[in-house]
């Protein structure tokens, strides 16, 4: 399942579901679900049963230049030690109840470094140049999972 969490009314946080939007518009595999998740936060439990690998887009704040690409997975994740997402239940909350539920989820988180959470529909310039390189790594990441051709 590819997830893309984030409030759409404010600009950069609307990443995850602006590019989870694109990715079902051009990739099609039975394989592969494609969900906007808002901002649900432990809401989305209810959705991740069956899956075997969980690729999570959101826009964080890790302190890093506006516009940065990044990517966690497994036990990175479990050294997340602050609350690193802007919706008042993080995915570190998410991630904590899927292990306590025994989810057997392979997780990788991808996204991009914030610059602009002010009220708006339109993601920054900055964030808005980096989506197609974090599209380019999404797709290659769902390729290696599934070992398949796109």
């Amino acid at each position: 399942m590819v997830l893309g969490v984030g409030n759409i009314l404010l600009k950069d946080d609307g990443l995850g579901p602006l590019v989870v939007r694109q990715l079902q518009e051009f990739y099609k595999s039975p394989d592969v679900t494609f969900l906007d998740g808002g901002t649900l936060g432990l809401d989305l439990l209810a959705y991740l049963e069956g899956y075997s690998c969980l690729l999570v887009i959101d826009a964080l704040d890790i302190g890093q230049e506006p516009g940065s690409i990044f990517c966690w997975q497994g036990k990175t994740l479990q050294g997340l030690s602050q609350q690193v997402s802007f919706h008042q239940v993080g995915l570190k909350e998410l991630f904590h109840a899927a292990r306590l539920l025994e989810l057997d989820l392979e997780i990788v988180v991808m996204g991009i470094q914030a610059e602009d959470l002010s009220w708006g529909l339109e993601l920054s310039e900055t964030v808005q140049n980096a989506v197609p390189l974090l599209e380019e790594a999404v797709i290659n990441r769902i390729r290696q999972y599934l070992d398949t051709e796109f």
